[in-house]
Protein backbone atom coordinates (compact mmCIF):
# COMPACT_ATOMS: atom_id res chain seq x y z
CA UNK A 1 0.00 0.00 0.00
CA UNK A 2 1.51 3.38 -0.99
CA UNK A 3 2.41 6.02 1.63
CA UNK A 4 -0.97 8.46 2.65
CA UNK A 5 -0.51 12.09 1.83
CA UNK A 6 -2.86 13.24 3.96
CA UNK A 7 -2.88 16.35 5.77
CA UNK A 8 -2.65 20.36 5.58
CA UNK A 9 0.78 21.36 4.71
CA UNK A 10 2.92 24.56 4.46
CA UNK A 11 5.69 25.71 2.52
CA UNK A 12 8.71 25.80 4.36
CA UNK A 13 11.23 26.24 1.62
CA UNK A 14 12.32 25.49 -2.22
CA UNK A 15 14.96 24.31 -4.08
CA UNK A 16 16.01 25.17 -7.64
CA UNK A 17 11.99 26.34 -8.35
CA UNK A 18 12.38 29.60 -9.89
CA UNK A 19 14.48 27.97 -12.85
CA UNK A 20 12.13 25.56 -13.06
CA UNK A 21 9.16 28.31 -13.39
CA UNK A 22 11.76 30.15 -16.33
CA UNK A 23 12.27 26.89 -18.00
CA UNK A 24 8.20 26.26 -18.62
CA UNK A 25 8.45 30.15 -19.73
CA UNK A 26 6.27 31.41 -17.12
CA UNK A 27 5.50 35.06 -17.51
CA UNK A 28 6.57 37.23 -14.27
CA UNK A 29 4.08 38.69 -13.08
CA UNK A 30 2.39 34.60 -12.75
CA UNK A 31 6.18 33.29 -11.56
CA UNK A 32 5.75 36.14 -8.34
CA UNK A 33 2.30 34.03 -8.14
CA UNK A 34 4.26 30.54 -7.93
CA UNK A 35 6.70 31.16 -5.80
CA UNK A 36 4.46 33.07 -3.11
CA UNK A 37 4.02 30.12 0.41
CA UNK A 38 1.06 28.10 -0.02
CA UNK A 39 -0.63 26.34 2.26
CA UNK A 40 -1.52 22.70 1.06
CA UNK A 41 -4.90 20.65 2.40
CA UNK A 42 -5.14 16.94 1.13
CA UNK A 43 -7.59 14.31 1.95
CA UNK A 44 -6.07 10.85 0.65
CA UNK A 45 -8.70 7.69 0.57
CA UNK A 46 -7.91 4.57 -1.20
CA UNK A 47 -6.92 5.71 -5.01
CA UNK A 48 -9.18 8.86 -4.63
CA UNK A 49 -7.06 11.83 -3.97
CA UNK A 50 -8.23 15.78 -3.14
CA UNK A 51 -6.10 18.34 -3.20
CA UNK A 52 -6.71 22.11 -2.01
CA UNK A 53 -4.17 24.69 -2.40
CA UNK A 54 -4.67 28.30 -0.80
CA UNK A 55 -2.57 31.26 -1.93
CA UNK A 56 -3.39 34.28 -0.12
CA UNK A 57 -7.21 34.75 -1.34
CA UNK A 58 -6.39 32.24 -4.15
CA UNK A 59 -7.84 28.95 -4.03
CA UNK A 60 -7.52 25.36 -6.11
CA UNK A 61 -9.62 22.70 -6.10
CA UNK A 62 -8.84 19.57 -7.80
CA UNK A 63 -10.20 15.68 -7.06
CA UNK A 64 -8.62 12.78 -9.07
CA UNK A 65 -8.22 9.22 -9.15
CA UNK A 66 -4.93 7.38 -9.42
CA UNK A 67 -5.10 5.84 -12.87
CA UNK A 68 -7.64 8.03 -14.30
CA UNK A 69 -7.33 10.78 -16.54
CA UNK A 70 -7.76 14.72 -15.22
CA UNK A 71 -7.63 18.01 -16.37
CA UNK A 72 -4.92 20.03 -14.50
CA UNK A 73 -3.76 23.93 -15.46
CA UNK A 74 -0.57 25.14 -14.15
CA UNK A 75 2.52 26.91 -15.36
CA UNK A 76 0.71 28.26 -18.62
CA UNK A 77 -0.35 25.10 -19.69
CA UNK A 78 -3.58 22.72 -19.93
CA UNK A 79 -2.67 19.25 -19.74
CA UNK A 80 -5.00 15.94 -19.32
CA UNK A 81 -2.78 14.30 -17.04
CA UNK A 82 -2.63 10.52 -15.12
CA UNK A 83 -1.43 9.56 -11.71
CA UNK A 84 0.04 6.28 -11.25
CA UNK A 85 2.33 5.18 -7.98
CA UNK A 86 5.90 4.22 -8.09
CA UNK A 87 6.78 2.79 -5.11
CA UNK A 88 5.53 5.26 -2.41
CA UNK A 89 5.89 8.17 -5.19
CA UNK A 90 2.45 9.59 -6.73
CA UNK A 91 3.97 10.67 -10.38
CA UNK A 92 1.58 12.94 -12.55
CA UNK A 93 2.58 12.89 -16.47
CA UNK A 94 0.67 13.73 -19.25
CA UNK A 95 -1.63 10.78 -20.38
CA UNK A 96 -1.69 11.63 -24.07
CA UNK A 97 1.05 12.81 -26.04
CA UNK A 98 4.52 14.76 -24.39
CA UNK A 99 4.25 16.81 -21.30
CA UNK A 100 5.01 19.66 -20.76
CA UNK A 101 6.05 18.71 -16.93
CA UNK A 102 6.27 15.72 -14.56
CA UNK A 103 5.32 15.85 -10.93
CA UNK A 104 6.59 13.69 -8.40
CA UNK A 105 4.98 13.56 -4.28
CA UNK A 106 6.68 12.16 -1.88
CA UNK A 107 7.25 11.85 1.91
CA UNK A 108 10.65 11.86 3.38
CA UNK A 109 11.29 12.46 6.87
CA UNK A 110 8.20 13.70 7.63
CA UNK A 111 8.38 16.20 4.99
CA UNK A 112 6.19 16.51 1.46
CA UNK A 113 8.65 17.25 -1.43
CA UNK A 114 6.81 17.80 -4.35
CA UNK A 115 9.52 17.54 -7.31
CA UNK A 116 8.30 19.74 -10.90
CA UNK A 117 10.86 18.57 -13.85
CA UNK A 118 9.83 20.41 -17.45
CA UNK A 119 10.23 18.78 -20.43
CA UNK A 120 13.47 20.32 -20.87
CA UNK A 121 15.10 18.75 -17.90
CA UNK A 122 14.87 21.64 -15.13
CA UNK A 123 13.98 20.49 -12.01
CA UNK A 124 12.41 22.45 -9.07
CA UNK A 125 11.52 21.39 -5.24
CA UNK A 126 8.63 22.40 -3.09
CA UNK A 127 9.28 21.15 0.55
CA UNK A 128 5.89 21.47 2.35
CA UNK A 129 5.94 21.07 6.52
CA UNK A 130 3.19 19.08 8.21
CA UNK A 131 0.48 21.66 10.15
Amino acid sequence: MPVNLSGKWTLAETDNYEDFVIDMKVPEPMRKFLLMKAVLEIVHEGDTIKYKRQKGDDILELTFKIGDKFTEVAYGHTEVRICKWEGDKLVATAAEGESHWTSTVELIGGRLVATDTSAGGVSGKRIFDKL
